[in-house]
């Protein structure tokens, strides 16, 4: 599970790089690729559904990565140090998963606009 996982994350980030480096030439045009593009919010319509998004519709995304990282905790009774060996892992485990999430934001938005 976590070599797939590990694979997807990887392909994201490599897609990304390949398209914003122009290694891979997506069907958008080279204005609607311009880097930083998407640094401020600029929420607008779905054109096919014409919801507009919000800050806390996007927060909802997030949210289950943590709720999935306290439900590995909870199950952690059996360590030999469990009183030091939680709080890291957790800690941990939280920190990488926001990394990867700012880091997959912040280049599928610096790229796609």
């Amino acid at each position: 599970y976590l070599v797939t996982v590990g694979l997807s994350i990887f392909s994201i980030l490599l897609g990304t790089c390949f398209f914003a480096t122009g290694l891979y030439d997506g069907s958008l045009s080279d204005e609607e690729r311009e880097f930083n593009d998407n640094l401020h919010p600029n929420y607008r319509p779905d054109p096919k559904t014409g919801v507009t998004p919000t800050f806390w519709g996007l927060v909802a995304i997030f949210y289950p990565a943590t709720t999935g990282i306290m439900a590995g905790t909870n199950r952690s009774s059996m360590l030999a140090t469990p009183n030091k060996s939680i709080p890291i892992g957790t800690i941990g485990a939280i920190a990488v998963t926001t990394a990867l999430y700012i880091l997959q934001v912040w280049l599928l938005g610096s790229v796609v606009s």
